[in-house]
């Protein structure tokens, strides 16, 4: 049996429709119970109806359990929704579930927080601060990866930088734990009978008063008047007892063995998760909202029935039971007079009809029928046949919608007069947002609203004067940040000198980019130094710290060997001894990450990949300078830290204040005649030079190195800086990548790529590749020049080409591209010392400014309503702007 024979005929004899058959259409769900709302509190303020006198039907309640109470409560309007709510996310059946989890896990901070921050678990003195010091414990436990067995210490001690005012705090919480819980529960195990068992949980419960805690819960609701929310908490107390009193009946005299700690929390947890709250309406004059097919009470004067779609009106569904029609036949003569089985699928589609036709008499003076034509996934909803038919049979269709002539509008117009506005109005809160729809569409001008409309702004200016304010203002709100003083921007990020009184930005290059990315998220990140949660987990810069560890240890491992370079590629024994010493370094430098994988399996499994990481850059380290006769010279060289490293990238603005900018140079490579060499950067991601990024400032931190290795090291001459990718190469084979070892394809999956001098000698010195007849770059992204290789991108004698991500450059311009990179240094800090804390995240192809922020929460960024620093400068364009300035001549020297 399909939907269509479900259908009540059209009888087009009838021209007029009857009285008290009516019918609404909306957008969504959303709109469709604000319609209902608003017509109820429309027929009550009318005079002609009460509350109780109202009932809301539908196939399944659970399609609207999200918007029917919120919608109901702006509207002001008492709503009982008789459908059974399970217990299992009461706060004592949380409570309960954490106790035995915490038992059985043996106190991992999980449960133990699980079991705190429902509230009903605390110590006896407590004044009200217990719980923000369980959430400051459990920071504590995240950032410095506590265990288990931090519970059974005497004192917990600072680890960094906590006060004593916030260690009591901790301790207060370990103390619980350890000195009230631990002993209290260790009781339990003790147990030799289940009526033990049970006698000493209810003790437990008793003796921390949660009892009385949920007491005060239920009065706290009483007093507040919701006294739906005051019977569950004396029901799920009540429902515990009466499990307990079972449990004694039937396992009291049962020995633990048989009956051991674990199954009396699977018992107890089972009865309580099932258990259901027993619906009794709070007053007697509601409104009740139930599913077709329960059984009423009795009749209400005014029905709506709501969700009337073809999906459940009827619903033809087969049922995804065990039994078929056939097997349910065959076992349902030999029940019993007590038993029974479900409907076979063929008899309950036959009943559609017959349920839905009883919903709808339920109705005394009017039945309202209601539809949604979108559901909650933005999918279509089609009407329901049982719609179609009253509709048409009622002469209510409007054949050039198809659909019914709906009661009520949900599309205020400001141009509405009397009329529509009547329509619209609810409760003086969803009258206001009705209000605003309209204000929209004349820019906030109310003079250009109708009549009937500005009546209404009067009143409602009258009636709740703050929120109209409040209304007149957001119409208006634009997420926009409000700059900061000068002056209190310079005492937020300039260091004064107490000798000479000089003021000085000292920075980094990775701020002042953080800046071109999004100015508001600088200021947060260092002007209010805002930070996310610390925890003890495996992030990028705990990565970055292991494999830079590594990195710097093996080549000053490898350097005080004789020829190391060529043994570390051609001597697997060198390699592994290598391997070794530079992962133990890396270790050492961060201990905590072996005790963290070893309570972490996935933290486990990051570390052996970490691990094979550094194998194979100790392998790709030795392929490569094989093929380049350059060698390290420097590693892990900082600057700009006055106690040690080369000086700082100075510069000083028109006022005057000095601009110091720190960093920390991964590599400096030197070739053979030492006046020549290069800057190596490690990355954990396959980087490329953007020349579009480093004019806009996006990127500063490549140029920034080679100007300051430049400036400290003025006799050594400097050819360009490169990107070293840190990674174990994957091989995509069908819908699988897997880690490789072959050395070639590792080796190309390497390449650097960066910024080089446009000179062959160097080129070919730095990648041997270079020279063979087909020039193919081992060390760098550089290759035989072809058509396709445009400006920037081929050798001065014509034989080279660079490829993506990587540019050849001639001195001049690369001078020219550190002018500009200093251009922006000082352009990023003027600005940042006036005050510039925007909320203009860039975007960049497909990158934006918010990739990878802690702070979107803070934002609030709005797509329809904000606008990004939309970067449309191109490649071409700079290089343009680069001849232009220099000249043609030099662009091709």
């Amino acid at each position: 049996m399909d939907a269509s024979q479900c259908q009540v005929p059209n009888v087009s004899a009838i021209k007029y429709p009857p009285a008290g058959v009516e019918f609404m259409v909306a957008a969504n769900r959303l709109n469709e119970v604000d319609q209902i709302a608003r017509e109820i509190r429309q027929l009550v303020a009318q005079g002609k109806y009460r509350y109780r006198d109202f009932l809301l039907l539908t196939r399944h309640l659970k399609d609207y359990e999200t918007v029917l109470s919120p919608v109901f409560s702006r509207y002001d309007l008492p709503l009982f929704i008789d459908h059974q709510r399970s217990m299992a996310d009461a706060p004592l059946v949380t409570m309960l579930d954490a106790l035995f989890k915490v038992l059985q896990n043996h106190y991992q901070l999980p449960d133990v927080m699980q079991l705190l921050k429902t509230g009903l678990l605390r110590p006896l003195d407590d004044d009200g601060t217990f719980l923000d010091a369980v959430y400051q414990t459990e920071n504590w436990f995240l950032k410095y990866g506590m265990t288990n067995r931090a519970w059974l210490k005497s004192t917990w001690t600072s680890l960094g930088d906590e006060d004593d005012e916030l260690m009591a705090q901790l301790n207060q919480v370990r103390k619980f734990i350890a000195q009230e819980i631990m002993p209290a529960l260790a009781k339990w195990q003790t147990a030799t009978t289940g009526k033990e068992l049970a006698t000493r949980v209810y003790e437990f419960l008793i003796t921390f008063q949660v009892d009385q805690h949920m007491l005060t819960w239920a009065n706290e609701a009483s007093e507040r008047g919701d006294l739906t929310v005051a019977q569950q908490h004396h029901q799920v107390w009540q429902t515990l007892t009466q499990l307990l009193d079972e449990y004694v009946n039937i396992f009291g005299e049962t020995s633990i063995e048989a009956a051991t700690v674990e199954q009396f929390g699977q018992i107890l947890m089972t009865g309580l998760t099932n258990a259901e709250y027993s619906q009794i309406p709070s007053t007697m004059d509601q409104i009740m909202a139930s599913e077709i097919g329960m059984i009423q009470s009795n009749h209400r004067r005014v029905v709506i029935v709501f969700g009337a779609n073809d999906e459940v009106m009827p619903e033809v569904k087969a049922s995804q039971g065990l039994l078929t029609d056939h097997d349910l036949a065959w076992l349902r003569p030999n029940l019993r007079s007590e038993q029974f089985l479900p409907l076979p699928d063929q008899e309950r589609i036959n009943n559609e009809p017959f349920i839905n036709h009883l919903a709808m008499l339920s109705a005394t003076e009017k039945l309202i029928l209601s539809v949604a034509t979108m559901g909650g996934d933005e999918s279509p909803l089609q009407i329901s046949p049982y719609v179609i038919g009253l509709a048409q049979y009622t002469n209510q269709w409007d054949n050039r919608y198809q659909r019914p002539q709906s009661k009520q509008t949900s599309s205020p117009l400001a141009t509405d007069e009397f009329k529509q506005v009547s329509r619209l109005t609810g409760s003086p809160l969803t009258t206001l947002g009705q209000l605003v729809t309209v204000l929209r569409q004349v820019n906030g001008r109310i003079d250009q609203l109708s009549p009937s409309w500005q009546w209404l702004v009067n009143w409602l200016t009258n009636y709740q004067p703050g929120q109209m304010e409040q209304l007149t203002h957001a119409l208006h709100y634009q997420n926009q940040t409000t700059p900061l003083d000068p002056e209190l921007a310079r005492r937020l990020y300039l260091h004064v000198d107490e000798i000479t009184n000089h003021p000085t930005f000292i920075g980094s290059v990775t701020q002042l980019q953080t800046y071109y990315q999004n100015p508001y998220e600088y200021f947060l990140k260092y002007g209010l130094r805002l930070k996310k949660r610390e925890e003890l987990t495996v992030s990028a810069d705990r990565s970055g710290t292991f494999y830079h560890t590594a990195m710097e240890q093996l080549v000053r491992l490898v350097r005080k060997q004789p020829d190391g370079w060529h043994r570390l590629g051609t001597d697997e024994q060198f390699q592994t001894q290598m391997t070794q010493a530079a992962l133990k370094k890396a270790y050492a430098e961060q201990p905590y990450l072996r005790e963290l994988a070893n309570n972490d399996y996935q933290v486990s499994y990051q570390l052996r990949t970490m691990e094979k990481i550094v194998q194979v850059m100790v392998t790709i380290l030795g392929q490569q300078f094989q093929f380049n006769q350059a060698r390290p010279v420097m590693t892990e060289q900082s600057f700009g830290h006055q106690e040690y490293g080369l000086p700082a990238l100075t510069q000083t603005l028109a006022d005057g204040t000095l601009i110091q900018l720190q960093g920390r140079i991964d590599r400096i490579d030197q070739l053979p005649d030492q006046q020549q060499a290069y800057i190596v950067d490690y990355k954990s991601s396959d980087r490329k030079f953007d020349l579009v990024k480093a004019y806009e400032g996006l990127d500063l931190q490549l140029i920034a190195y080679l100007d300051a290795a430049q400036a400290a090291l003025p006799d050594q001459q400097f050819m360009g800086t490169l990107y070293q990718y840190l990674a174990a190469p994957k091989q995509t084979s069908g819908c699988q990548a897997k880690l490789v070892d072959d050395q070639a394809f590792q080796l190309a999956s390497h390449r650097m790529r960066g910024v080089l001098l446009n000179q062959a000698p160097a080129l070919t010195a730095l990648d041997h590749g270079l020279l063979a007849d087909k020039p193919n770059g081992q060390v760098v992204t550089l290759t035989k020049a072809t058509k396709r290789h445009g400006n920037l991108k081929v050798s001065d004698d014509g034989a080279i080409g660079a490829l993506q991500g990587t540019m050849l450059l001639q001195p001049a311009q690369l001078k020219w591209l550190v002018a500009r990179n200093r251009e922006r240094i000082q352009t990023a800090v003027t600005q940042i010392l006036a005050g510039d804390i925007r909320l203009a995240p860039v975007r960049y192809q497909t990158q934006t400014g918010f990739d990878f922020s802690d702070y979107l929460d803070i934002y609030q960024f709005d797509q329809l309503l904000d606008r990004y620093q939309e970067v449309t400068t191109t490649e071409d364009q700079i290089i343009d702007q680069m001849e232009q300035e220099l000249g043609k001549d030099t662009m091709h020297e």
